[in-house]
């Protein structure tokens, strides 16, 4: 019975999205990792990212999954530091263009990319 009326309860929780949405328009946009269940806290994620330099926010646990909004410049270290940290991490980032392999002309001349690109 009490969890029926906890959970209606927590459908009109609008508070703690209004927060994470305005601390993405403060910090001039977030990434927001999305990560099940798993052996860490959500409280201890955030302390281990703030350790680490990374500013978080948005912190929320909803239907066993936690959410935690990162600045996107630094959205690719958090990820480094969660996945380090052994964190399940649902959506990773995508690489940085300055991390992605090199791409190749292809064709014939396909062998010379290497030698013309240094």
């Amino acid at each position: 019975m009490i969890d029926n009326l906890l959970e209606i309860g927590a459908t009109f929780d609008w508070i703690s999205p209004l927060a994470s949405v305005v601390g993405d328009l403060v910090h001039g946009g977030g990434y927001t990792f999305l990560i099940p269940t798993c052996p860490i806290a959500p409280r201890e994620m955030e302390l281990m990212l703030g350790r680490k330099g990374v500013k978080t926010w948005g912190l929320m646990h909803v239907d066993n999954t936690t959410m935690i909004s990162v600045r996107k410049a630094d959205a690719q270290k958090a990820y480094g530091i969660l996945k380090g940290a052994g964190v399940p991490v649902e959506n990773p980032p995508k690489m940085a263009k300055s991390a992605r392999p090199a791409k190749r002309s292809g064709g014939v001349f396909a062998v010379f990319d290497e030698v013309f690109r240094k």
